[in-house]
């Protein structure tokens, strides 16, 4: 069995001090207020309820497919894996002011 022991933690009664909290297997089995720390104890100041993840991905699996499209023959929208660089090509020939820290292509004839 694991516990913890913090000075004061934060419950769904409050903020309460001298707390020892026990678990087994990854479940919480008890939560005792106004405690004692024992030797084998994880000792912290401050103990807060973590974030739950709550978010999710599913939204992608109903639109899979859906706002895919190919682009023009003309596209020519590169990446190059050996120097690392992304150069949209048509985005620089109309603005060339829009990415001026990646390197310009020469225009093909």
């Amino acid at each position: 069995m694991t516990a913890i022991f913090a000075d004061e933690a934060l419950l769904p009664t409050g903020w309460t001090g001298r707390v020892r909290i026990t678990m087994e297997g990854g479940v919480i089995r008890s939560v005792e207020a106004n405690s004692s720390a024992q030797a084998q104890d994880e000792r912290h100041a401050i103990l807060v309820p973590a974030m739950p993840n709550l978010h999710s991905h599913a939204f992608q699996r109903g639109m899979a497919g859906l706002a895919e499209r190919r682009g023009s023959d003309t596209d020519n929208f590169t990446i190059s894996t050996m120097t690392g660089t992304v150069s949209p090509m048509p985005i620089w020939r109309k603005w060339p002011s829009v990415s001026p820290r990646l390197p310009r292509r020469p225009e093909s004839a």
